[in-house]
């Protein structure tokens, strides 16, 4: 079991805005996705962000709620614009991280499933090979007892010559 971190927060769905107001959403990974889709997913929720980045140097500040808010004029913009960024690299580790995590858990699942998958034919196998050699032995027992009846038929007469 994993342990988590104490004031650790796992967001189950996040929503990355573009510029015109629509939002891509990473949620729970339960569907299986491959890696091309999962990067896919990460270079459009980026390319949304540069987007809302782009349009907060123009003035509006993007939230990752779709909610804008104008910046306060002056030396606090430059601090904003650092805050932001900081931010969006820290949701960035994030994705990636939630992605990572979800990626090693479809691996691990997926192995699980290939092993008891090799278990089951390993046992439909040797199921199967017992069954061969449980014939094998009865025809050998049958064939044991004909020679043995072969071998007293062939004394009897060689007694009567």
């Amino acid at each position: 079991m994993e342990k988590k971190k104490k004031n650790e927060v796992r967001p189950t769905s996040l929503q990355f805005p573009n510029s015109d107001g629509a939002s891509y959403g990473m949620g729970s990974p339960k569907l299986k996705k491959t890696g091309a889709e999962t990067r896919e997913e990460l270079v459009n929720s980026l390319l949304s962000r540069s987007d809302a980045s782009g349009a907060a140097g123009m003035g509006a500040l993007s939230i990752p709620n779709g909610v804008t808010s104008q910046p306060q004029k002056g030396l606090a913009q430059p601090d904003q614009q650092q805050g932001a960024s900081s931010f969006t690299l820290q949701l960035v580790q994030r994705t990636l991280e939630e992605t990572l995590t979800s990626v090693q858990k479809s691996i691990h699942e997926d192995m699980r499933n290939l092993h008891i998958e090799l278990l089951k034919q390993f046992h439909i196998q040797e199921t199967e090979m017992s069954s061969v050699l449980n014939s094998v032995l009865e025809k050998q027992a049958e064939l044991m007892k004909e020679v043995q009846a072969l071998r007293k038929e062939h004394q009897q007469l060689r007694q009567l010559l």
